[in-house]
């Protein structure tokens, strides 16, 4: 199922992440200060149309330094 079409380009990294984590029901958390930094001073580009706020997050996250984690160790 698709989610509500959103547009990532030039928006923060952290924009993203906080949309995909309302979409999905999944609590965003970094494991670092300079994850948490590095997200919100990102900005990124492109498109996700057409899909799903779990397949965008993987397609965002291949762009950047940042990796998916999900559960605490």
């Amino acid at each position: 199922m698709h989610g509500p079409n959103y547009n990532i380009e030039d928006r923060y990294l952290n924009d993203s992440l906080l949309w995909v984590s309302r979409e999905t029901g999944r609590e965003l958390t970094f494991r670092s200060e300079s994850a948490r930094k590095s997200a919100t001073s990102t900005r990124i580009h492109g498109t996700i149309d057409g899909l799903s706020a779990s397949k965008s997050l993987k397609h965002v996250l291949e762009t950047t330094d940042l990796r998916l984690v999900d559960s605490p160790e």
